[in-house]
């Protein structure tokens, strides 16, 4: 049976010119109205309520997606089944590049069967815009975006007692001043602890993170742990992201749960915001 997944991304897409952002034609991700995905969608909630986006993708009986839908129409997904790119023409004189890459089924030996977390990559260009290479396409700005999400019809609500362990990764885009910038975690944990929630995280070219969510007060919490790279003289170890928002989903079949996805957005010192997202098995 074919189905549909409906991801909700943890950063709202801009349309970028001149290495900015500006209006004009809604973006891949912008105004998708989940009441209207056919049959049994996939969705998946932003942790942040103020930059909640949604994109949904057509499945087949393998789990392997056969198209995407967006504001653009639906597109035809490439043979893998975990990742699509299209252009957008926009006019005469600029379209966008747009590319999706799934990373459920990287987790575990099987991946992830009833969730789904991932990137999305967002491309600008522009024609006949520089005068020394003219009646050429010129990229002129980008965006990535990061989402997570799963079936509603196996989603099971978060146990208040017990523990469980869910092993995966994790994708992450960190803004800078000039533009955001994606890393991956290969080690990633979440563990559920009597209703408490731990997410620790491991980033090659960044810092640990640990995020928790803490049943007693209901106000989650991220915490930036050791340094993984060796250049810049930057240190953010120990430092505490405010306005955090956290958020979990489990899954499995008949009240038991295989799996668990989350998403997690803060902002650091200089008030840049950071995105974290999430995809694990249950150990």
């Amino acid at each position: 049976m074919k189905t549909n997944i409906a991801l909700v991304s943890l950063l709202a897409l801009t349309a970028c010119a001149g290495g900015g952002s500006g209006g004009g034609k809604p973006t891949a991700v912008d105004n998708i109205d989940v009441n209207n995905i056919p049959e049994n969608p996939l969705v998946l909630k932003t942790p942040n309520p103020n930059t909640q986006q949604t994109v949904s993708f057509k499945l087949d009986e393998n789990n392997k997606i056969i198209s995407v839908i967006d504001d653009y129409g639906e597109h035809p997904i490439d043979t893998d089944g975990v990742s699509e790119e299209y252009i957008i023409e926009l006019s005469g004189s600029r379209r966008d590049r747009v590319t999706y890459n799934l990373k459920g089924h990287l987790v575990g030996e099987e991946g992830l069967q009833y969730s789904n977390f991932g990137t999305l990559h967002k491309t600008a260009y522009a024609y006949d815009v520089n005068p020394g290479f003219p009646n050429q396409w010129e990229y002129i700005g980008g965006d990535y975006d990061v989402f997570y999400g799963g079936d509603l019809s196996k989603q099971i609500e978060k146990p208040s007692n017990g523990e469980m362990t869910f092993e995966g990764r994790a994708e992450m885009v960190v803004s800078t001043t000039f533009y955001p910038t994606p890393y991956t975690a290969t080690d990633a944990q979440l563990v559920l602890n009597n209703g408490n929630e731990t997410l620790n995280a491991s980033f090659p070219d960044w810092y640990d993170i640990t995020i928790t969510n803490n049943t007693s007060d209901g106000t989650p919490m991220a915490t930036i742990g050791t340094k993984n790279y060796a250049w810049g003289s930057e240190n953010l170890q120990g430092t505490q992201l405010t306005d955090v928002h956290f958020d979990t989903q489990y899954y499995g079949e008949n009240g038991n749960i295989t799996e668990a996805v989350a998403g997690a957005s803060g902002s650091l010192p200089n008030n840049l915001p950071i995105e974290i997202v999430f995809g694990g098995k249950r150990q």
